[in-house]
């Protein structure tokens, strides 16, 4: 038996920050995975508590002998998730349960809190760790984590399949950004006005569109599920930081071994990617040939001149056809396959 433990989530429209977990509990419900609900975001704290204290109640009552347990990572604030693997330890010892991890953010890296010692040690309660990459992996295995960790390599972003074959009309010389875009995550979209040759259309919320620049134009906030068949550029960028010149800052020292989930957004979109040299997708980018890399976006305009017709179409297929896998599930399903646990 499969068994999901998840967030009571509630539509949240146009903020696309859940949908990757939401992806996640598609795919488990599709494979006929149980949900043990954990409680719903906004719940207060004492709530949170009291509902955390039936689920552990629940669990060791009624989840089955040698059956698998997803958890997602992280819940905030970080005691939650510490919770959870304390619950994951309980269920393998008393039950032989296959415990897994997935996780979504570093919070030690991303945000300096909590210590990375706390969060490998919840991490090393569970038999399995799914994390994003090489690089991820690598640092999780130079802290300690001892878990057997699993690489998901590109996050899923489950969409209907609508025909993306318009997108081979997209202007080479039209990138789009999309996600949180402002200043504390994205300033260095207020300096795109200064690379006048190629032209920015921007996706999501925190934008100050006064201060943009002609070649820079706001395209407006749309839901996660809808935005890919709203973006028609030729390129989708994933960067990070104040400045055009290098991806600086947490921010950008979170990209050496993060994945974007906003990769996967630009892949169901159908369009290559642009990335910086020293991100962690840098590598599957080149690897797959699915869009280009700089390591200063005033490189853009050289680097895409460079980029034939022939060469720019076959990136286009590579992305089409990892596009069929991830608008199915199927990152995610290839991993748990790897893990036994479909």
């Amino acid at each position: 038996m499969k068994y999901l433990f998840a967030e009571n989530y509630r539509e949240d429209g146009k903020n696309a920050g859940s949908k990757a977990r939401k992806d996640v509990e598609q795919i488990l419900d599709a494979m006929g995975a149980k949900r043990v609900v954990l409680y719903s975001p906004g719940d207060s704290g004492i709530t949170v508590f009291l509902k955390l204290l039936r689920v552990f109640a629940y669990s060791i009552a009624n989840i089955e002998q040698n059956s698998f347990v997803l958890i997602q990572h992280p819940y905030i604030p970080f005691k939650y998730s510490s919770l959870l693997s304390t619950l994951a330890c309980i269920l393998h010892r008393i039950k032989g349960v296959t415990t897994v991890l997935l996780v979504h953010d570093v919070l030690s890296v991303r945000l300096g809190k909590p210590s990375v010692e706390k969060e490998i040690s919840c991490f090393n309660r569970y038999d399995y760790v799914i994390c994003h990459n090489s690089q991820m992996e690598q640092l999780l295995k130079s802290n300690g984590c001892t878990s057997d960790i699993k690489k998901l390599m590109v996050f899923d972003y489950l969409i209907e399949d609508r025909n993306k074959q318009n997108s081979n009309c997209c202007d080479i010389n039209t990138i789009a950004v999309a996600g949180n875009l402002t200043k504390d995550k994205s300033g260095y979209i207020y300096e795109l006005n200064r690379i006048e040759s190629l032209e920015f259309e921007l996706y999501g919320q925190g934008v100050q569109g006064d201060i943009l620049g002609e070649n820079v134009c706001y395209k407006g906030t749309f839901a996660p599920e809808d935005l890919p068949y709203r973006i028609s550029s030729g390129w989708g960028l994933v960067w990070d930081g104040d400045y055009i010149g290098t991806c600086g800052g947490k921010n950008g020292e979170y990209l050496k071994y993060n994945n974007p989930h906003k990769l996967s957004l630009y892949i169901s979109c159908g369009i290559p990617v642009i990335t910086w040299t020293e991100a962690a997708i840098s590598n599957y980018v080149i690897e797959n040939e699915i869009g280009i890399v700089v390591s200063d976006l005033s490189e853009l305009p050289d680097t895409i001149k460079g980029v034939s017709k022939e060469k720019y179409s076959c990136m286009r297929e590579n992305v089409l056809k990892i596009r069929k896998k991830i608008i199915n599930g199927e990152s995610l399903k290839m991993v748990l396959r790897e893990i036994g646990m479909q």
